[in-house]
């Protein structure tokens, strides 16, 4: 069923809601100017906007559906998503192609962290000079749950309760630290089989760092704690390396380690000056809950 998207708001946008399914047409609209966004160029294209206001909760967009699959092949959807009101352009999250659809290879899909208040401006188009019929599909994600406890080295008599935000705006690992600091937390760091499991479905389909850093100095090449440390301080006492990872390319400075849905489950070592999405996590108060 089509949802409340179909209510016109002006200049163009209707709004989404949590839960729409929205169906449009863009054979015959007016082309519109409009800006890159990640590695979407500036393009002008027959498209549909839109505008979603955040409710602090993660948030799917995606084109791809079995009404997509069926309907129009040759109709090749991207996705761009903007913050209102910012002045650098505010671009949020992006995608041409969603590679893990299993359709067909045009559809797309973007994930990203919506906030509360805020206003994003979503604009669907195509590559392609002619319009086509898209179904949009909004999926809001749970709020990361307070679920993980653990007792970290820092507070040896007391569990504590984290929460995570899944960040996909790519980012080099030292500017994704500032941004986790600025929320009050830090990079995640993983210390069960439990806690990896919910970080690697959250994901999405998202390339993300967790917040380690190979150690300075250190003459170890294994992805031991002689070699490797956790950035929040707490005790390397978990790891869930690919097989022959870490491996150190010898003229690379692969420092930091990279996850995500778009390879196996497992880490890599990756240089920290590469940009990525990134798991941040900080403690909450709240009552003792585990996975």
């Amino acid at each position: 069923a089509l949802g409340a998207g179909e209510d016109a708001l002006g200049a163009g946008e209707d709004e989404l809601f949590c839960g729409d399914v929205v169906r449009r047409d863009t054979v015959g609209t007016q082309s519109v100017a409009t800006e890159s966004c990640g590695d979407i160029p500036r393009s002008g294209s027959q498209g549909a906007a839109f505008r979603f206001v955040g409710a602090g909760l993660d948030v799917r967009m995606s084109t791809c559906n079995t009404f997509q699959a069926g309907f129009s092949a040759a109709y090749d959807t991207r996705i761009r998503v903007r913050s209102e009101g910012d002045v650098a352009g505010g671009c949020v999250a992006w995608n041409d192609d969603d590679a893990k659809c299993g359709l067909w290879g045009g559809a797309s899909t973007v994930t990203f962290f919506a906030e509360r208040g805020v206003a994003y401006s979503i604009y669907v188009d195509s590559a392609l000079t002619s319009g086509g019929e898209f179904e949009l599909v909004v999926t809001c994600l749970e709020a990361s749950p307070l679920s993980y406890t653990a007792s970290p080295a820092k507070t040896p008599t007391s569990a504590e309760i984290y929460e995570y935000k899944f960040v996909t705006q790519e980012m080099t690992l030292a500017e994704h630290l500032d941004e986790a600091a600025a929320w009050g937390g830090a990079l995640a760091s993983i210390h069960s089989t439990d806690e990896m499991d919910y970080v690697f479905q959250e994901t999405g389909y998202n390339m993300m760092f967790l917040g380690a850093k190979r150690k300075q100095g250190s003459a170890a090449s294994d992805g031991s704690a002689s070699a490797w440390e956790w950035l929040d301080g707490s005790p390397w006492d978990f790891t869930e390396w690919e097989s022959g990872e870490p491996n150190k390319v010898e003229w690379l400075n692969e420092d930091a380690i990279l996850f995500g849905a778009l390879w196996p489950r497992g880490w890599y070592d990756v240089m920290s000056t590469n940009k990525h999405g990134a798991v941040y996590k900080r403690v909450v108060e709240g009552t003792k809950t585990k996975f």
